[in-house]
């Protein structure tokens, strides 16, 4: 057995008594959450910082993230605080209009976190000859880029991450590990072939771009500012849209496990042999111990 501890600084005091913590860790566009439960009254207020640290007596803790409080509720008995990932600035949110030319992802992500004055994890050389920004806030940006090009995104203790993802950490769970699970199965249709309607600003005119060459070809049309970006999005599109599709959802006890990592199940019988993305991780920690639950979907092919 072992013994689940935690450490909760609000302000950078240190708070020692609480009744339960509440941490949803999501990757692409959602910011983390933070749900702390008190006994009594308290006087905590929207703006406070919150620091968290989870773990056990055994292992030692491990740092959660820093948070901004944006909601107090008070109870007749308990107190409760919603905090949201520090990092989504006001000034990630601000609409911007520019564009960068002959950059790699890796050049670009670094600009923008040291206008926001964030760290940097990425490694992607991927060239982008031209994209523009328009009435786009970076938060956005970035997002749509990560899209474009098949990475994973996220803002986490004030740091941008925008990674391939060949290079996710992964984690192995065990049947015997967990304490309920299901899984889900459906089929995909299946694409041989994405065309993709653009149009070009420079010319005024509407272009088309194809990958693959049989049918059935899947059709998309939307606004792209050059033939690079289209075809990226195409390809990335084909790709998600064939196969089949399994998602599910595991419970098993709390560990450092973040959303975006890749997930290899061991022991379960009704699950062949795939590699799984973590979408969501939702940690809780309260006086009968330490759990969490993993949603998961099958990791596409790159």
């Amino acid at each position: 057995m072992v013994t689940p501890i935690f450490k909760l600084k609000i302000n950078q005091q240190e708070i020692e008594e609480i009744v339960s913590i509440e941490y949803n860790d999501r990757i692409e566009d959602h910011a983390d959450n933070l749900i702390v439960e008190f006994e009594g009254a308290n006087s905590f207020k929207e703006d406070d910082t919150v620091e968290c640290w989870l773990g056990y007596i055994e292992s030692g803790l491990y740092y959660v993230g820093s948070f901004v409080v944006n909601e107090v509720l008070n109870k007749k008995f308990t107190t409760a605080i919603s905090a949201t990932a520090l990092d989504f600035s006001l000034s990630l949110k601000e609409k911007k209009n520019r564009s960068f030319t002959n950059v790699t992802i890796k050049q670009l992500v670094e600009k923008i976190a040291k206008e926001h004055h964030l760290d940097v994890k990425t490694d992607s050389q991927l060239f982008m000859k031209y994209i523009a920004q328009t009435h786009e806030s970076d938060l956005n940006f970035l997002q749509r880029i990560a899209k474009i090009h098949n990475l994973v995104f996220s803002i986490k203790n004030k740091k941008i991450i925008m990674i391939e993802k060949e290079i996710l950490p992964v984690f192995r769970i065990e049947e015997h590990e967990c304490s309920d699970y299901s899984f889900r199965r459906s089929k995909r249709e299946k694409y041989n072939s994405v065309e993709i309607l653009w149009h070009d600003t420079k010319s005024h005119s509407t272009k088309k771009v194809k990958i693959g060459d049989d049918e059935p070809t899947l059709k998309i049309s939307r606004r792209f500012t050059n033939e690079v970006e289209a075809r990226a999005v195409a390809l990335s599109e084909l790709k998600k849209t064939n196969g089949k599709t399994i998602s599910g959802s595991i419970s098993i006890w709390g560990q450092n496990i973040i959303a975006g990592g890749i997930i290899n199940l061991d022991g379960f019988k009704q699950m062949d042999d795939n590699t799984y993305i973590a979408k969501e991780v939702s940690h809780r920690f309260e006086e009968g111990g330490y759990n969490m639950m993993i949603e998961f979907e099958l990791k596409p092919e790159l």
